[in-house]
């Protein structure tokens, strides 16, 4: 695996393209404030995980304003946004990020007139989309943005601490500290979505559910199918579980083959057969969740779903917020979210029995 490894992380290289198109924002667009808003658009082109951390802060204002706003979200997103409360229209263009996952459904968005335009996160294809939408007054993240890239620069420097995605979203929307806000008083969703996943909970089945996903967007995140293997032989000996495999992309899809060939039970794949808001409404009816770093393992924490997540290297802005998530970190390193430079990955560094014991403490 080491010397296959991708060391530079290039889709997230991407990110830079971000900031000169909020500097290229605030030149075209004065930064104007509106009083009493009767029409918000919320532009929020972003990841999976991204998203998750952004929602609490979203529907806090969205609840604030005391009125519906309509979305601009990357496509894998537009499902589950479409169920926060409060949101009227959702549509979509692809993140600055352009993963193979974000297919367009909707070619050509038209958008309406508003009071403000609220931008938590850009994208070339959100900006243009915003050159064509007419509105009073606009507000964006620059400020926050650059404020937290220091902050990010300054922990990764110290090995130390950063501030967590969530709470910069809540400062963004003036709130002075970030708020608990409960799963559902963020989303609701409909009796069609819970009749998708029936089929996978029947109150017959009394087998507890463990939602496992292997996949990450960077290859030194990724822990190895042979480990994969080994966590399910010892969980399978310790109780009658069943193993539900997440995720979206062909890389998933076949460790995910490679792995249910070599072993002597059975395992069940949910790989790009449900979607994000389908996602959610499974974790949140399973019992446990093992999982690398990325946006399902995100998602498991927010819906409260005992967890055991294997870090690798990278700043730490999307840590717990309940007390039923596990996090195995062994890194000791200064890499970013860019680039890795040691030969073997942090994640590589966590053993099989490592999890075990984790998982034992949440079973006990």
């Amino acid at each position: 695996m080491n010397s296959e490894v991708q060391r530079i992380n290039y889709n997230y290289l991407n990110i830079i393209k971000e900031l000169p198109l909020l500097i290229k924002l605030r030149f075209k667009y004065k930064p104007t404030k509106i009083k009493n808003p009767k029409r918000i658009l919320i532009v929020d082109v972003c990841l999976i995980g991204d998203f998750i951390a952004t929602a609490p802060a979203l529907r806090q204002f969205i609840k604030k304003k005391k009125m519906k706003v309509d979305l601009v979200v990357s496509p894998p997103i537009e499902p589950l946004a479409k169920r926060i409360k409060g949101v009227n229209e959702v549509f979509s263009v692809r993140s600055i990020y352009k993963r193979n996952i974000e297919k367009i459904k909707n070619k050509e968005s038209v958008l309406k007139d508003y009071d403000l335009v609220l931008v938590m996160r850009l994208s070339d294809e959100a900006y243009e989309l915003i050159k064509k939408t007419k509105f009073k007054g606009i507000e964006s993240y620059l400020s926050p943005y650059l404020k937290y890239m220091c902050n990010l620069a300054k922990g990764v420097a110290n090995k130390g601490k950063v501030k967590q995605w969530r709470d910069v979203n809540f400062e963004f929307i003036g709130e002075k500290k970030p708020k608990k806000v409960p799963f559902e008083d963020i989303f609701s969703f409909k009796k069609e979505d819970y009749n998708k996943i029936k089929s996978l909970f029947s109150r017959k089945d009394r087998t507890k559910k463990i939602i496992i996903h292997t996949g990450s967007g960077w290859d030194v995140k990724l822990w190895g199918n042979d480990n994969w293997m080994e966590l399910l032989k010892q969980i399978n000996q310790m109780g009658d579980f069943k193993f539900l495999f997440v995720g979206n992309t062909e890389k998933e899809k076949k460790d995910f083959v490679y792995i249910k060939e070599r072993l002597n039970f059975k395992i069940y794949s949910l790989i790009n057969k449900v979607d994000l808001k389908e996602l959610m409404l499974i974790m949140k009816s399973s019992d446990y969740f093992f999982g690398v770093d990325s946006g399902p393992r995100i998602i498991a924490d927010f819906v409260g779903l005992p967890s055991v997540s294997l870090l690798g290297p990278g700043p730490k802005y999307f840590m717990p917020t309940n007390n039923k998530s596990i996090i195995i970190d062994k890194s000791d390193c200064r890499c970013t979210n860019l680039f890795c430079y040691r030969k073997t990955s942090c994640v590589e560094k966590i053993k099989v029995k490592d999890v075990v014991k984790e998982f034992k403490k949440i079973l006990n």
